[in-house]
C-alpha cells in the first residue's frame, strides 16, 4: 500500500507572485513609516538604511521557498517573471499606505520636510547652501510642493526598478546556488525536518 502523499498541483506564478507580494509590501510600508518617523526620531534612519540594506537578502528567501517548492524546475526567467510581479504588487500596497499616510494622517509632511531642508541649506552659510536653498524656493514657486500622488507615483516606479534589479540579481544567485542535486537535497531534508517539528 502507497502511503505517500499525493503530489500538490504546482501553484501559478500569479498565486506565487502575490503570495510573496503581500509579504514583500508589508516590508515595504515598514520601510516608509520608519523613512517618515526618521525626520522627527534620528534613529529610525538606522533601521531605514538596515531594512534596505537587508531586502535583497529578505527577498532571496521568498523566492527559495517557492523555487523549492516547484522543485527546483524553474527556470531563471520564471523566477526574475515572479519577483517583477511581486515587487509590482507589494510597491501598489506600499503606494496606497504612504498616499493615506500623506493625504489624510499626516497632510503637513510634504511642506514640513521641504521647509527643513531649505532651513538646512541656509544654516551652512555657504554660497552653495544659499544657492540650493534658492533652488527650492523657485522650485516651489514655479511648480509648487509635490502632492501626495507625486510621490506616490514616484514610489512606485523606484520600487519597480529596484525590484527588476535585485528580482534578476537573487535569480541568478539562486540558480546558481542551487545547482547541484545535493544541494537541493539538503535544502529539502532541512525543511523537511523543521516542518515535522
Amino acid at each position: 500500500m502507497n502511503t505517500t502523499p499525493p503530489a500538490q498541483p504546482p501553484r501559478t506564478l500569479a498565486a506565487v507572485a502575490a503570495e510573496n507580494g503581500l509579504s514583500l509590501g508589508a516590508y515595504l510600508i515598514v520601510l516608509a513609516l520608519l523613512s517618515g518617523l526618521s525626520a522627527a526620531f534620528g534613529p529610525a534612519t538606522l533601521l531605514v538604511w538596515a531594512g534596505s540594506i537587508g531586502l535583497p537578502f529578505f527577498f532571496y528567501t521568498l523566492l527559495r521557498r517557492n523555487y523549492a517548492e516547484a522543485g527546483f524546475a524553474s527556470s531563471t526567467v520564471e523566477l526574475w517573471a515572479q519577483s517583477l510581479m511581486s515587487f509590482f504588487l507589494a510597491a501598489m500596497l506600499q503606494a496606497v499606505a504612504v498616499y493615506c499616510a500623506l493625504r489624510f494622517i499626516a497632510p503637513d509632511f510634504i511642506s514640513s520636510q521641504v521647509d527643513t531642508a531649505i532651513a538646512a541649506f541656509e544654516s551652512t552659510g555657504t554660497p552653495e547652501g544659499d544657492m540650493w536653498a534658492s533652488t527650492l524656493r523657485n522650485i516651489i514657486t514655479e511648480t509648487g510642493l509635490p502632492t501626495p500622488v507625486d510621490v506616490t507615483a514616484n514610489l512606485i516606479v523606484f520600487n519597480i526598478f529596484c525590484g527588476a534589479v535585485i528580482g534578476l540579481v537573487d535569480s541568478i544567485v539562486l540558480r546558481a546556488r542551487y545547482a547541484s542535486a545535493e544541494r537541493r537535497a539538503r535544502y529539502t531534508e532541512s525543511h523537511r525536518r523543521d516542518s515535522n517539528n
